[in-house]
């Protein structure tokens, strides 16, 4: 996918690409939950750099540059048309 990550969220819980194709998914037995793709794109990415003590969570003392979304993307079938609100860093 491309740098959006919408659209690699969107790719790893449905593998599809942004234009819905393949029709069905690609090895769908290897998508990830919503919960777990967004798991893999935070914490679990800053455990992979040795990290998460600094970074991949909301947590006070932490690092964060993190998005608002119009909608919830776990529960919407159609993430691919979240807008952004605004976007946050925190120290």
């Amino acid at each position: 996918e491309d740098i959006s990550p919408l659209n690699t969220y969107f790719s790893a819980v449905h593998r599809q690409d942004a234009h819905k194709k393949p029709n069905g998914g690609f090895l769908m037995d290897e998508a990830l939950t919503p919960e777990q793709a967004l798991l893999g794109m935070t914490l679990w990415a800053a455990m992979a750099n040795r990290m998460d003590d600094k970074l991949g969570s909301l947590e006070k003392g932490k690092l964060a540059d993190y998005v608002i979304l119009d909608t919830d993307i776990v529960l919407e079938k159609n993430m691919l048309k979240a807008k952004v609100i605004t976007t946050e860093i925190a120290d």
